[in-house]
């Protein structure tokens, strides 16, 4: 067992990175709930994962049909170390599921 789970919006934070022990809190957010009634929303929430993912978040509810935020989380993985020699980043853009921002 891994420890408890934690889920609070803006406030999440990894026990792995506040340096408690083996028995860490699994982190969970639902991604569009920091951005309700926000203009520009989408921009909010793929900001916010990126910096989620590089506190140390687990898992997030969030929108696995678009495709500019998938290809974040594919990248995000990628340079933070969590895809093994880029595999899965590989896999992604074999299929096309990557492209750039814009495109």
């Amino acid at each position: 067992m891994r420890g408890f789970l934690i889920s609070w919006g803006a406030g999440v934070w990894s026990g792995r990175r506040l340096g408690w022990p083996v028995c860490s809190p699994i982190v969970n957010v639902g991604l569009s709930n920091v951005s309700f009634g926000v203009p520009v929303r989408k921009l909010v929430n793929q900001t916010f994962l990126m910096l989620l993912l590089a506190r140390g978040l687990d898992a997030a509810i969030l929108d696995p049909c678009d495709r500019q935020l998938m290809a974040n989380v594919a990248a995000a993985e990628a340079l933070l170390g969590r895809d093994e020699y880029c595999e899965r980043y590989l896999r992604a853009f074999r299929a096309g599921r990557l492209e750039a921002p814009g495109a």
